[in-house]
């Protein structure tokens, strides 16, 4: 095992935030693509499953929805350690770019933001973090694994599903299609109680989904309504 303390980072990650990291004597960064988060810190007693998302962002991803769908495939996610892990989501720099809404006297917009970090935190159980900018998250990060200590074992980490289940599986399905995300299979879902009455029903969506436009039913007929050709799989 190496004396030094590990941490993972995703191969999409900035590669300054890498650089930076080696420059610790104390840590040792690998350089990795994972399934989930951009950071994975094993620790003594808990290891760190960490999102890192600037600002700008987090912001555009509460508004498109994608927030929730990366929050989801941590919280699904499992690894071969025996400690518990810690979900983090990690905002990289100044909040005062919130304010462009306010000038707009969005204050639902923003009002919205806010109660984004409360579900974070209340609904989903991540920890949230504030970073001022990118040139600070290295120092952060080399703390982080400071204050978790060595783990019993030093293997880079991999992430399993956990098993589904049916309402999981259905919302899964729902998600495969044009523009569905995990908030929109969940808000369908709900209005129809049974996957194939939602999709018996793709017509009706945008008469009884809130955010639901023709564009949105259209390319999700399109898809029902292909005509697979599979081409003929010849035996080895």
């Amino acid at each position: 095992m190496t004396d030094k303390f590990v941490i993972y980072v995703d191969t999409r990650e900035p590669e300054s935030i890498f650089k930076k990291l080696q420059e610790f004597e104390e840590v040792q960064p690998v350089w990795q693509k994972l399934d989930a988060g951009d950071y994975y810190i094993p620790g003594e007693k808990f290891s760190l499953i960490i999102e890192r998302k600037t600002v700008t962002d987090y912001i555009n991803s509460v508004f498109d929805t994608r927030l929730w769908e990366e929050l989801e495939k941590i919280k699904s996610a499992e690894t071969n350690e025996e400690v518990k892990f810690i979900p983090m989501l990690l905002i990289e720099g100044n909040w005062s770019f919130i304010l462009k809404y306010g000038k707009k006297n969005d204050k639902s917009a923003m009002g919205s933001v806010y109660a984004s970090l409360l579900s974070t935190i209340a609904s989903w159980g991540f920890q949230v973090v504030s970073s001022p900018s990118k040139s600070w998250t290295p120092y952060i990060l080399a703390s982080f694994t400071r204050w978790l200590g060595r783990p019993r074992r030093s293997e880079p980490p991999i992430f399993k599903p956990r098993a589904l289940t049916l309402d999981e599986m259905a919302i899964r399905v729902l998600c495969a299609f044009p523009h569905i995300s995990v908030e929109r299979a969940k808000r369908i879902l709900k209005h129809y109680g049974t996957l194939k009455d939602a999709l018996d029903n793709v017509g009706w969506w945008k008469h009884s989904i809130e955010g639901i436009g023709e564009k949105i039913v259209s390319d999700v007929k399109a898809v029902l309504n292909h005509k697979v050709e599979i081409k003929e799989v010849k035996p080895r």
